[in-house]
């Protein structure tokens, strides 16, 4: 009995501590989640196409807010997170809604979502509390509170303040260049093609998607706001692919331009660089028209540009894989050999295969050691494993292999490999093979 005496005794000097109820825990969840999602938001780029309103004064605030809501549940002040949150939430509620049902994009989607849980959470939580007793804040918590709130507000001012001085250089180049525009001469866009703007505009609706692992298209150009839509002498027009779209890879998307000017510049305009009509269809290929109307894909097709051409009156030379230059690196196959050898020697090489991402399988190598030859299979090297890991990614496959050529003179030794996804890449090199003195 004695010892429970004390047990009591000791228990009842403890002062109470608070814990978190479960619509406190949920909110401070849905509080989380809601920055990473607005984070991205922010990140991507999307389109506001809402309201004037610059969308980072929408974005900073909300996002020092949901932090703040987050860090008061951590510090137990449950009753102001719950006020917080329920006030975020309703604002931010409105806004993912009003962006979903205009942009039709699922991160708003999924926000506003996770807003109307969050707003739920909240208002339960409040209600319930009114039945669970209070408990004493420590001193310490509240001034953790107080400086938190502080230095999140002073975060949002700046992310605010940094928007806006992003939006005004923006501004001042766009005056810049129309001041620019002004004092060119009138006729001066005739003697400009407008295949590179397109070229340019096929680049940006690809990184509209993202850099490495794309997602979807956008439906319209509206929707990619930071791409150009034409200039004072050119409209552009775009169709998105109507398949569901490789993240690894351009995926079919249309691109026209099309020349407009006054009736009165038709004597001038007609024939111009300026003036022509251009299609760019879902494989790639470039249209082109001089008639004053939007090409189709029964007009001509330029011809593809040589190495180091600019793609005014040719065709650029882009594979799926390089969405239009977001990805320009590509695999490259190479040998390395010397530049002589002697009639009965051996000609030893070595064949290089370096992958652009982890995403260049090799398939297969393949060597000819003459110009006409056929394509000799070379064995590939295996790959080290081990039981408990994979072998690390090694963007570098290298085979010696020997030859012995019967006459001399210059050879042409070719090279090609392939990878899973079937694409091709081939090289070549020489060596002169001299005799014997």
């Amino acid at each position: 009995m004695a010892n429970e005496a004390v047990t009591v005794v000791a228990g009842a000097g403890r002062a109470p501590r608070a814990r978190l109820s479960e619509g406190a825990l949920i909110v401070a969840l849905m509080a989380a989640l809601s920055t990473l999602l607005i984070a991205k938001i922010w990140i991507s780029r999307l389109p506001p196409q809402v309201s004037e309103i610059p969308p980072l004064e929408i974005v900073g605030p909300s996002l020092a807010l949901h932090i703040l809501v987050v860090l008061l549940v951590a510090l137990q002040f449950n009753r102001v997170a719950d006020v917080f949150a329920f006030l975020v939430g309703a604002g931010a509620l409105y806004f993912a809604a009003l962006y979903a049902t205009r942009t039709r994009q699922p991160l708003f989607v999924v926000l506003a979502v996770v807003q109307f849980v969050m707003l739920v959470a909240a208002a339960y939580d409040l209600w319930s509390s009114r039945r669970r007793p209070r408990y004493p804040v420590p001193a310490s918590h509240r001034a953790l509170g107080v400086l938190a709130a502080v230095v999140i507000g002073v975060a949002a001012v700046a992310m605010v303040g940094s928007g806006r001085a992003a939006q005004a250089k923006e501004r001042l180049a766009a005056e810049t260049r129309a001041a620019a525009e002004r004092q060119m001469p009138r006729n001066a866009w005739m003697q400009q093609s407008v295949l590179p703007k397109l070229y340019e505009l096929a680049r940006c609706i690809e990184l509209a998607r993202g850099d490495s692992m794309a997602g979807p298209y956008p439906r319209t150009l509206a929707d990619a706001p930071s791409c150009a839509s034409g200039d004072a002498h050119h409209r552009f027009y775009y169709t998105p692919p109507t398949a569901a779209p490789d993240p690894w890879r351009a995926s079919g998307f249309v691109l026209e331009s099309q020349a407009v000017w006054d009736t009165v510049d038709n004597r001038l305009a007609a024939g111009t660089p300026g003036a022509r009509n251009y299609l760019i269809d879902s494989a790639g290929d470039v249209h082109v028209t001089v008639e004053r109307r939007r090409a189709t894909a029964s007009d001509s097709l330029l011809p593809r540009c040589t190495d180091g051409a600019v793609p005014t009156d040719c065709a650029a030379i882009f594979l799926p894989r390089q969405r239009w230059g977001v990805r320009p690196r590509l695999p490259r196959v190479a040998i390395a050999m010397g530049e002589q050898d002697l009639l009965g020697q051996e000609t030893t090489l070595t064949l290089i295969f370096q992958a652009a991402d982890v995403t260049d399988t090799l398939a297969s190598l393949a060597i000819s050691w003459t110009e006409n030859g056929p394509f000799v299979p070379v064995p590939l090297p295996r790959q080290p494993t081990t039981r408990r890991r994979p072998a690390p990614w090694n963007p570098v496959v290298s085979v010696s292999l020997e030859h012995t050529y019967p006459d001399t003179g210059l050879e042409v030794v070719r090279a090609a490999a392939t990878l899973r996804s079937r694409e091709r890449y081939e090289t070549r090199d020489t060596v002169r093979i001299v005799a014997r003195r």
